[in-house]
């Protein structure tokens, strides 16, 4: 298998998985989708279709609301938590760190991966409705 099939199935499996994927593999997803990121025409390319990149996106902000939200805190409260981050994310981190997320914390790793998978929801109805389906 060439080094872009490698590299094309690594972003498949952990588009699918429903786990968190090891570190290395994470780096490899976030080098990628970095390359993905503006090009649909690249997208199309290597078959990276919606669906998968929906998926990744929305394992990413579950995984940072469950990190945002206290261990009582109810669906609602983290969603909050999670727009703020968002918005955080977008004005201050998002426009320094698109190519490499290898110096961000653990809930701006997740928010970057969540970034390259397309637009992210910025609103805390959307994000509620979005994390209290996946669970």
């Amino acid at each position: 298998m060439t080094d872009r099939g490698l590299t094309v199935e690594v972003l498949r499996q952990a588009a699918a998985a429903h786990q968190e994927p090891d570190p290395v593999k994470r780096a490899l997803l976030q080098a990628v989708w970095s390359c993905l990121h503006d090009s649909e025409e690249l997208r199309h390319r290597c078959r990276v279709d919606p669906a998968s990149l929906r998926r990744v996106q929305v394992r990413a902000l579950t995984e940072a609301a469950q990190m945002l939200s206290p261990e009582n805190g109810t669906g609602w409260a983290a969603a909050g938590m999670l727009e703020r981050a968002i918005k955080r994310f977008a004005e201050r981190v998002w426009e320094f760190h698109k190519a490499d997320a290898s110096s961000l914390g653990p809930v701006d790793t997740l928010l970057h991966e969540a970034f390259l998978a397309g637009d992210v929801p910025r609103t805390q109805r959307r994000l509620y409705e979005l994390i209290r389906t996946d669970a």
